[in-house]
């Protein structure tokens, strides 16, 4: 937020920014963002990857809620973290970290095994939002032609219930819940799948997941096209 403004928004002239935080009475932590005396706000025509990532991050990674308006008096932004995210710390204590943006995922080109994933409707669960974001961006480089995503398993198996899925990517700890009787569930309604799991080797499957396909995190696009086509080849006839 504070990069856009000093870019875009009021800290770039002579405007300001006005920041008020309230703890509610659960503990919860409702932050306002409020910009007034800048340049006139329009609302822009496409998301930049900064944005996605502030609406998207925390109602996903947090399950807060975030919302940014476009008035014409200035950027508003409006969000609320739940108290099991809020720590109360000293006044004058200092944290201070450094953020990695993800690289970009490359195309893939070239390759004709690669048609078999064009135009799939594929159903990603990952509670993670930067993997989510990356994962989408290979998913749609390698031909899908929708990518949903559910950071819960309760969502996970709503859209499950709602849509029609060609393939599935599962990510194995969710929220702290084993998604292994989803992917039953998954299985059952007819849905190839593969696993993404951070554990790697130390991932033990057994009885129905013995076989099933597990892609270590961080894995790069021709390691998850590779998984997925060999998933795809398992649909029933």
């Amino acid at each position: 937020m504070a990069t856009n403004s000093a870019k875009y928004g009021a800290l770039s002239t002579e405007g300001t920014v006005h920041v008020a935080l309230g703890i509610r009475a659960d503990g919860g932590l409702d932050i306002r963002w409020r910009e007034r005396g800048g340049p006139p706000v329009q609302a822009p025509t496409r998301r930049g990857f900064g944005s996605v990532v502030i609406e998207r991050t925390v109602p996903f990674d947090l399950q807060g809620t975030a919302e940014i308006r476009y008035a014409l008096s200035g950027l508003e932004a409006d969000f609320y973290l739940p108290a099991k995210h809020v720590v109360a710390v000293d006044r004058d204590m200092a944290i201070g970290c450094d953020a990695v943006a993800p690289e970009e995922a490359p195309v893939v080109a070239g390759s004709t095994e690669i048609n078999r994933l064009n135009s799939t409707s594929i159903l990603l669960l990952e509670d993670s939002m930067i993997i989510a974001l990356e994962t989408e961006d290979m998913l749609y480089a390698l031909g899908a032609n929708r990518v949903t995503t559910a950071s819960t398993i309760a969502e996970a198996d709503a859209l499950l219930a709602a849509g029609r899925f060609d393939l599935a990517v599962l990510d194995i700890n969710v929220a702290g819940q084993v998604s292994f009787d989803f992917a039953q569930r998954v299985r059952k309604a007819g849905v190839p799948y593969i696993f993404a799991s951070g554990y790697g080797d130390q991932v033990a499957l057994d009885g129905e997941e013995t076989g099933t396909i597990v892609l270590q995190k961080p894995f790069e696009l021709e390691h998850l096209r590779q998984a997925l086509l060999m998933s795809l080849a398992t649909r029933p006839a």
